[in-house]
């Protein structure tokens, strides 16, 4: 396993939500949000990019949108700048979807999205997604965008399916399906919601073939555990949710699909505060885990938000938020959790 940081220490303020990506040209790309605090109106989205190789450095995060050039872009008044995530889509184009907010808390909130040509050097103005004929709010995003077609998960670039959620007046896990018009200049997208209820979020998506995918939940009500669904029609109806034997503090979870139908996770393993970041890996589609490596445990800091990709060169990438002060990079192989399988204790 290596390990570096993005993002330079942040002082005083803070940094949170991390995404990495692929990009285009073989480079890894990162984006994240860092202000003062959560919300403040001084909160910007940053962005920062390497090659690949373990003592290649991370560029000088820059800024690439904040409140008055979202305001600018989509001509609409935004009083502060949230959630990002990148992926790499067809034409080597960069995307990036993000959260805007007009009024409120999140659950004022909009989606946008930019793109880049060149690696993240310049990006288009910012669009705003209407995803409802009504308030067109409380769409936010945390998920890695699967590459799918309309019949069925699998790799193909030119459609994607995007987790995203509803917290305005219930909590909703949902799916942004996206479509890339002929000249890839532009998108096509609807929704479609995976559960109902006011107790989950934030869905990660693992699929395990062309048509079947289990998602995990983070857990907004008392129960405190991690909630799973699964698909069996390529994302267009999913199970009722039910809770797994690993505990959720109201926290992010990301699950990445591995080779041999394995899954591996990351959450917080606590049902109380975001001390210790774990890795578990499931045999199974994702009924039982066995726990394969703490990656952070430090009683009263916060180690939270995980997100991984798995690279063309097998290598795994994890980004998360490293005590609300920097975004920290893991990178390891299968090699690694097959070592870290052995070394666990039986049961």
């Amino acid at each position: 396993m290596d390990q570096d940081f993005i993002s330079p220490g942040s002082g005083s303020g803070m940094v949170h939500v991390g995404s990495v990506c692929e990009m285009p040209d073989g480079q890894l790309g990162a984006v994240w949000y860092g202000g003062t605090r959560e919300g403040a109106k001084d909160v910007a989205i940053f962005f920062s990019k390497k090659r690949q190789g373990i003592n290649t450095p991370w560029s000088a995060p820059r800024i690439i949108v904040d409140r008055a050039s979202a305001t600018r872009e989509l001509n609409r008044y935004i009083r502060k700048v949230g959630n990002p995530i990148l992926f790499s889509g067809p034409g080597k184009q960069l995307w990036m979807i993000y959260v805007t907010i007009t009024v409120g808390g999140w659950s004022g909130s909009s989606l946008n999205v930019k793109a880049s040509r060149d690696s993240g050097h310049t990006w288009t103005d910012s669009r705003r997604l209407t995803l409802s004929p009504f308030f067109n709010i409380s769409e936010l995003v945390k998920g890695r965008p699967l590459p799918v077609n309309m019949t069925g998960i699998n790799e193909n670039r030119d459609h994607f399916a995007v987790p995203i959620y509803h917290e305005f007046l219930g909590n909703f896990p949902e799916i942004l399906w996206i479509a890339f018009s002929p000249n890839n200049q532009d998108i096509i997208y609807e929704k479609s919601r995976m559960a109902g209820g006011t107790s989950f979020i934030q869905p990660s998506i693992a699929p395990l073939n062309n048509h079947s995918a289990t998602a995990f939940y983070r857990c907004r009500s008392k129960t405190r555990h991690i909630a799973m669904a699964r698909t069996d029609d390529g994302g267009q109806s999913w199970s009722s949710p039910h809770f797994l034997n690993l505990p959720n503090p109201d926290s992010a979870v990301d699950a990445l699909p591995l080779s041999k139908g394995r899954i591996l996770l990351a959450f917080n393993d606590s049902p109380n505060n975001r001390e210790t970041l774990q890795l578990a890996l499931s045999n199974d589609s994702g009924l039982n885990w066995v726990r394969i490596h703490t990656l952070e445990n430090l009683p009263g800091q916060e180690f939270s938000y995980p997100y991984m990709i798995g690279g063309k060169n097998g290598l795994i990438h994890l980004v998360y938020t490293w005590k609300r002060k920097r975004i920290k990079h893991v990178v390891f192989n299968e090699a690694w959790i097959d070592q870290k399988i052995r070394e666990a204790p039986k049961r």
